[in-house]
């Protein structure tokens, strides 16, 4: 399970948005871009961070060509009018490849590391997946390959044991071009080069190993390219990972990089039958803030949740107090080190031992307001009978007065699904002070956008951004009344492996607070369930009292 899923999307866009390209997400296997718009993979939660890794190195790959100072590449494509399919072409992918990995490889620690593992990762799976060279020029692509591992391991050292290992595969015809590029040192290497140097080099390289640069390679170029790792593949079947040696035996091509198409050409982004695939956690999340009061309310959706404040603040105060006496910081005594204390006449009792000694005290800090708190309110359509909603708003408000002045930062955050995304509406940040009277205009400013609830999505979400607290001690309370349901197939087996993740990480404690429904048993080891809408407000605080002022 990634629990940055979100974080690692947005720096993507980020990086993304810098470059000038726009992105969408696809069910293609690889990054690829036609220069206006960066197509990417559909990322999941429940991938291993190895495979988040991998992810992360191809999208960084991608991004690499279309930097201002790499972008020169594409000039030199149309004006020296390259077939791309054609084995000169892929050598220019290839050295491409490596030129525009090393610019400003070291330029912050973050993509160093993940380009480094990353490319390490990707040759592993190759080598894995190597058969035999099956004519000259297929074994020359091998000797290329392991021979730019081998070069790329000054600035990318992860890719050594992979590099170690394609040598070892190499024999014959392969061997003897790998040999005999090793010993030109840098000669063909084309960092700080600009494309067009670059391109000279190449067709001085492929004359280099014996062949024409003017051949095409249109017995074994067939099929369209798939995005352009400079890699070598199965001719008949898909590419293993978008590039790397081919599996099975399969005839080499490389599988290059071509932007020349426009955007909606042959590619397009991927339609799906949503109905037909398992549960794959959205890669956008919408989250509107309304802690600022920025929104038009409407009082008719929820009536009933006005004058909060004044029917919860006898409760809020008796929290208040509570919080106060438990908060206290105290001494012990009767220590034998720290400072001297009240009992300092021990230490003139004669033949007292271990009990003069034990004349120090110590100030013990109650960390009880070192926790950061969210609740999550369900907003699902289900919520609005019964006065669900209208409840669970009455406890958010009640707890906004009970906590509002302890100095314990909490959040809450309403959340639902529409259109296949995630949409949280923010009703108080951790750093807000948002008054009653305008968390009620908030909670009936979104009465009316109640659709699905994907909880997975939404806890998954919420953990993100209270990792980000420093507090000691993190917990999500979450306030449903069924279990997840949208749009797409396997959203509870989703959220249960989020939950399950979570309980196993041991960093945030998690808390459900079922609403007339017993669901948050199936989810939560931690929860409540209440049988009358009007027990809500009271389950809440106790949860507070029983788990935060314990």
């Amino acid at each position: 399970m990634i629990f940055d899923f979100y974080s690692k999307q947005k720096v993507i866009r980020a990086l993304a948005k810098d470059s000038g390209l726009s992105i969408k997400y696809t069910k293609e296997d690889q990054p690829r871009t036609d220069g206006k718009v960066l197509y990417v993979p559909n990322p999941s939660p429940d991938w291993t961070a190895d495979e988040t890794t991998l992810w992360e190195y191809k999208v960084y790959h991608e991004l690499g060509h279309v930097v201002p100072e790499m972008k020169d590449i594409f000039d030199v494509m149309k004006s020296e009018k390259i077939n791309m399919q054609s084995f000169s072409g892929g050598v220019f992918n290839l050295l491409d490849d490596h030129r525009q990995e090393h610019y400003k490889h070291d330029f912050y620690e973050g993509k160093r590391k993940v380009m480094a593992k990353g490319r390490g990762l990707f040759l592993d799976s190759q080598v894995k997946g190597a058969g035999p060279p099956t004519d000259d020029k297929n074994a020359a692509s091998y000797a290329l390959f392991a021979w730019d591992s081998m070069m790329r391991t000054d600035f990318q050292p992860e890719c050594l044991p992979a590099a170690l290992s394609f040598y070892d595969k190499l024999g014959g015809k392969a061997l003897e071009y790998y040999e005999k590029l090793y010993d030109t040192g840098d000669r063909f290497v084309t960092r700080n080069k600009t494309a067009l140097e670059e391109w000279e080099i190449t067709k001085e390289l492929v004359k280099f190993l014996g062949f024409d640069d003017e051949e095409e390679e249109s017995e074994d170029g067939g099929g369209e390219p798939e995005d352009g790792e400079g890699d070598p593949s199965d001719s008949e079947g898909e590419p293993e990972d978008g590039e790397g040696a081919p599996k099975d035996g399969g005839i080499h091509k490389f599988i290059f990089h071509d932007h020349s198409k426009e955007e909606g050409d042959e590619y397009g982004e991927v339609e799906v039958d949503e109905s037909a695939v398992e549960f794959d956690a959205s890669p956008k999340v919408v989250v509107k803030d309304y802690s600022k009061g920025a929104y038009g309310a409407n009082p008719t959706h929820l009536d009933n949740i006005q004058g909060v404040g004044s029917s919860t603040a006898g409760l809020a105060n008796t929290v208040r107090k509570l919080i106060q006496v438990r908060s206290q910081k105290f001494y012990q005594h009767g220590l034998k080190k720290g400072k001297l204390g009240k009992n300092l006449h021990r230490a003139c009792v004669p033949d007292a031992g271990g009990y003069g000694q034990k004349v120090f005290k110590k100030k013990i800090d109650n960390d009880m307001l070192d926790t950061a708190l969210t609740v999550l309110v369900d907003m699902s359509g289900s919520m609005y009978s019964r006065l669900k909603y209208a409840h669970a708003a009455r406890a958010a408000c009640m707890l906004n007065e009970a906590l509002g002045k302890t100095g314990i930062p909490f959040s809450i955050v309403c959340f639902t699904y529409t259109r296949s995304t995630p949409l949280h509406y923010i009703m108080k940040g951790f750093t807000d002070r948002v008054s009653t009277d305008r968390m009620e205009g908030a909670f009936s400013a979104v009465a009316g956008a109640m659709e699905d609830n994907s909880d997975g999505e939404s806890i998954l979400w919420a953990y993100q951004q209270i990792m980000q607290r420093s507090e000691k001690r993190k917990m999500i309370i979450t306030l449903s009344d069924g279990a997840p349901a949208c749009t797409k197939r396997g959203c509870g087996s989703f959220t249960d492996r989020v939950i399950k993740s979570i309980d196993k990480q041991g960093l945030v404690e998690l808390y459900g607070i079922g609403i007339l429904d017993d669901s948050v048993r199936r989810y939560y080891k931690k929860h409540t369930v209440i049988k009358s809408t009007s027990e809500l407000e009271g389950a809440l605080i106790n949860v507070i009292r029983s788990k935060i002022l314990c």
